[in-house]
């Protein structure tokens, strides 16, 4: 039974010497691919900031938050300036369409005998 227990655990250090070998080649593998990115990653320019086009051609350097608050009343006051030319253009439309009425009856006027 002794020596049963002492093949065991020669059995067992043979496996273990078997994947030591075999994972710290994975694991050597694995730590230089790791250490590839982080040093592709440590060449990114920093994005704390970005370059925002404010108008005119002129861009201003915000941070994601400004940038952000920037967006909002920015997209706010164009909705704005949407609806107001919306309701310009539908006034403008009722405007032509009261003086092509206008200008029908006169010519309607004009002719003799148009009247029924």
């Amino acid at each position: 039974m002794a020596r049963s227990v002492d093949q065991v655990h020669a059995q067992i250090t043979r496996y273990e010497e078997l994947l030591n070998e075999q994972l710290k080649g994975e694991l050597q593998t694995v730590l230089d691919e790791r250490d590839k990115i982080y040093e592709r990653i440590a060449g990114w320019p920093d994005t704390s900031s970005v370059y925002v086009a404010v108008g005119l051609g002129f861009h201003a350097q915000m941070t994601i938050e400004e940038a952000v608050a920037f967006a909002t009343t920015r997209e706010k006051k164009l909705n704005e300036t949407a609806e107001a030319l919306t309701h310009r253009a539908a006034q403008l439309k009722a405007r032509v369409k009261l003086v092509v009425g206008a200008i029908d009856e006169l010519a309607n006027v004009s002719r003799p005998g148009s009247r029924a």
